[in-house]
């Protein structure tokens, strides 16, 4: 693509978004605009939403030539890296720059589940999972431990679906869900006592959490319910492992 072809719309649209013509300097070529935002950084945000459309173009407008989707690939890594290298906590993942509080969590829990849900074409909970790192980037956490529980009731959702499983598609909740993976064996019936606890996370957890804080749950009164981040960065992992594990269970077990 030529620098005008690729940068136009990706400056366009962050300056649409943002309420503006243009980014920093009417006059100048798309591509400068959006390097003058960058050298600016008047908002970390604004810079992180340019920066994530970006590279969404670069990955998505290669073409199906193996060489260009190699060079995206390598260019995601490389940012990926420069993030790492200079302590910054963000990677670009499927599309989105996401926070990144622990490099070993993100790299064993949230990877994984990522990837698992991709993988198996589950679009559904993939994009409320990453909806939900995005509104924690943003320090929206109400929003982001709605996303999360979303994400996780969407997932077991997708797995009844893609088994047969019946549930009430309108007033099925986290524990109904729970109890119809349970009763069909998702995980072996011999193994389910050691489980005890693990179901009883599943009902506790991630549905509790969201109940009084997120949006689509229950009104938070007359005074304002502060979520700290802690508690939404315990869900935001919390809905990773569980992911993880139904996921795995999932692939391990031949759809009949």
């Amino acid at each position: 693509l030529f620098p005008s072809e690729f940068w136009k719309p990706v400056r366009d649209k962050l300056a649409a978004e943002l309420g503006r013509f243009y980014l920093e300097r009417a006059n100048e070529f798309p591509w400068a605009d959006c390097l003058d935002f960058i050298l600016e950084g008047r908002d970390v945000d604004h810079v992180l939403s340019l920066i994530e459309l970006v590279f969404y173009s670069v990955e998505n407008e290669v073409g199906s030539l193996p060489r260009r989707r190699q060079i995206a690939a390598d260019a995601i890594d490389e940012l990926n890296q420069r993030f790492l290298e200079h302590s910054i906590g963000y990677q670009y993942q499927s599309g989105r720059i996401i926070s990144v509080e622990s490099q070993y969590v993100h790299q064993e829990i949230v990877e994984p589940a990522i990837a698992l849900l991709h993988d198996a074409n589950f679009n559904g909970p993939l994009q409320e999972f990453m909806d939900a790192h995005a509104h924690y980037r943003k320090g929206e956490m109400k929003d982001a431990i709605t996303d999360a529980g979303n994400a996780f009731e969407s997932t077991m959702k997708a797995i009844c679906d893609a088994r047969g499983w019946n549930y009430d598609k309108t007033k099925s909740v986290a524990s109904t869900l729970i109890g119809i993976l349970f009763d069909n064996q998702l995980i072996p019936r011999e193994m389910q006592s050691h489980f005890t606890a693990l179901r009883a996370t599943l009902v506790s957890g991630v549905p509790t959490v969201r109940n009084p804080g997120g949006r689509g749950a229950h009104g938070q009164g007359i005074t304002p319910v502060d979520v700290p981040d802690y508690v939404a960065q315990y869900c935001l992992n919390l809905t990773a492992s569980n992911i993880v594990l139904m996921m795995e269970a999932h692939n391990s077990k031949p759809l009949r």
